[in-house]
Parts: structure tokens; sequence; C-alpha cells
């Protein structure tokens, strides 16, 4: 079964993040007058799942590719990793920041996966 995948953007940029080759995900920016406080995607973004990485969905049995973009314009490099084996995953959470390109900080249930 799919569960949602929580995405916070923590730069400026509005962003475009990409999950294994699948369809964009657009998240805002942030910024001194909202606190610099993360954003998230207005509508549907990546899933996870059990099984095998997919296009938009996020896989327990394989490495997984992030992009973002930025005005259609690659930002930074890919991050790729994959999800501890041998425990259970509830949640995923992917944080991006902005430090003269993407930096991803990668979360199971709250637990550092990938940097």
């Amino acid at each position: 079964m799919a569960s949602p995948v929580a995405i916070f953007n923590g730069s400026s940029h509005t962003i475009s993040i990409v999950v294994n080759g699948g369809p964009q995900t657009t998240v805002n920016g942030t910024g001194p007058g909202q606190g610099w406080q993360p954003k998230s995607p207005s509508g549907a973004g990546p899933t996870y799942s059990p099984g095998f990485p997919e296009p938009n969905v996020i896989g327990l049995r394989g490495s997984n590719q992030l992009q973002a973009f930025v005005s259609g314009t690659p930002w930074g490099d890919p991050l790729f990793f994959s999800l501890p084996n041998g425990r259970r995953v509830e949640s995923v959470q992917i944080y991006l920041f902005d430090n003269q390109g993407a930096k991803w900080l990668v979360l199971t249930d709250g637990v550092t996966c990938a940097i």
C-alpha cells in the first residue's frame, strides 16, 4: 500500500522535485516573511511503497533518485539513496535546503536515512 511522502522546501526558491524519473512536484519557496518555515507541495506528490522504486514512488527494495529543478534547470546534483532494510518504514520525509545548490535530507519515521 502506498503512503504519501512529506516534502519540505526550506529554500527561498520555488522548486520542482522529480522522484525516480516521475512527474515534477512543485514546492514553493520560503523566506523571512514566513519565518523560514519549510513549505510543502500544494498538490499530490510522490508516495512510498515497500516494493521497488518506480516513477514518483520511493521504494524500499532498491535505489531511489531525487532531482530538484529551479525554472526547469537542474539544481544541484541528484541524490541517490536506499531506504534501510530490516525495519518497517511507516513514513518518509524529504527536506531540501539551499547551500549553493540543492542539499537533501531524507528521513524514515523521523530517523536520518540519507544526506
